[in-house]
């Protein structure tokens, strides 16, 4: 539809701002008149004022309007929530609106924060101009955590920590018994939240339906946690696995002894549902072949009697590995007692709005943001 009747009955109420030489003594004034003007103005308002070479020429196209709302047409990437447009006619500015949600795959809507539509009988003809800077309140996301309390195979969380140095750069604001606000130390880049509103989930369960139903931007889950359900949706069916800085699911005994590989593959495959990096350990120099043996999980680890399930150890005899979680462990430098063993991956999903917006690098932060002691 090229144009909306509807878009021809907005009224829309502007103020010209003339100049003259009312003399230089009233120019400081003026000046100081126009900021406060600017500041009380809306941001997408504000945006539109800002220099032509803060703005961006795209692709995108509007497609139909019903005011306030504009919907845009957008390659993947060319547009977030919160970023400010600007919509021209050729070098005539038409309006300013803020991008509000992505609609589905390539198309968005945007909310008219100035200027009018009325004039303009081609939506095919207008241009639209992105600022990289997001409006205030899109600065923050909203993320699930696994709760503390949430059971999960390799370690107890009852003493989460958010100052860590292997963490986001941010510092806890305001905490209550299921939120917890986090304010970035580092000034983050302009498509980067400033804030973390973050919630947390004592079931698996419940931080999927949020997902869905648009209550987070982004979810982080423990290994294997994900259910075959959203594994299997296409929304999430290719999840993003990211790598924790620290801890390793570790197979630890003498170095004449190698883990056997259908273990290992059982353990990637039907405990974890592959959200695990292997780790390669290569022998010494000239040692003899290793012996390969059956794995043991340590009984300090909570999810200890499942995993024994899983690999059939339960009451076997003979030599074996102790598979335990090594919570400081850097997979880059392990142990020699290390024969092998497993990288933990958070698994990181982002809303439909974020999808493909999210950087590796905050990715990467927010799988590391939630710290936890061992279980002992």
């Amino acid at each position: 539809m090229a144009h909306n009747d509807n878009a021809d009955r907005v009224r829309t109420h502007t103020s010209e701002h003339g100049s003259n030489s009312a003399g230089r003594a009233a120019a400081p004034m003026v000046a100081v008149c126009l900021a406060f003007a600017l500041a009380m103005l809306p941001s997408a308002v504000r945006a539109a004022t800002a220099p032509a070479d803060e703005w961006h020429p795209t692709h995108a196209r509007v497609v139909w309007v019903r005011d306030p709302m504009v919907y845009v047409a957008s390659d993947s990437g060319v547009l977030v929530p919160g970023m400010a447009i600007s919509i021209k006619h050729g070098k005539r500015h038409v309006a300013a609106a803020l991008v509000e949600r992505m609609l589905e795959p390539g198309l968005w809507a945007a909310r008219r924060q100035g200027g009018s539509f009325a004039r303009e009988k081609r939506l095919d003809k207008l241009r639209v101009l992105t600022s990289p800077t997001l409006a205030a309140s899109y600065r923050s996301y909203r993320v699930g955590l696994p709760a503390p309390s949430r059971t999960q195979l390799l370690f107890a969380c009852s003493a989460p920590r958010w100052n860590d140095p292997l963490g986001l750069p941010y510092a806890a604001d305001t905490v209550s018994r299921r939120l917890v606000r986090l304010r970035r130390g580092a000034a983050p880049s302009p498509l980067e939240p400033e804030t973390l509103i973050v919630r947390f989930f004592a079931d698996v369960a419940d931080q999927e339906i949020a997902l869905e139903r648009g209550e987070l931007d982004v979810a982080v889950f423990w290994p294997g946690e994900l259910s075959a359900r959203m594994r299997s949706d296409a929304r999430w069916r290719e999840p993003r696995r990211v790598r924790r800085v620290r801890g390793v699911l570790a197979c630890v005994g003498a170095d004449s002894l190698a883990p056997d590989p259908g273990a290992l593959a059982t353990l990637q495959r039907d405990v974890f549902a592959g959200d695990l990096e292997p780790l390669s350990v290569v022998p010494e120099p000239g040692a003899p072949p290793a012996r390969l043996v059956r794995l043991e999980p340590d009984a300090s680890l909570p999810g200890a009697a499942a995993l024994a399930r899983a690999l059939g150890s339960a009451g076997r005899q003979g030599p074996a590995l102790r598979l335990t979680y090594l919570p400081e462990a850097d997979a880059a430098a392990l142990a020699p007692a290390v024969r092998g063993g497993f990288a933990l991956r958070c698994v990181v999903l982002s809303s439909q709005a974020l999808r493909g917006l999210l950087s590796p690098g905050l990715a990467m932060e927010l799988a590391n943001l939630l710290q936890c002691e061992a279980a002992r």
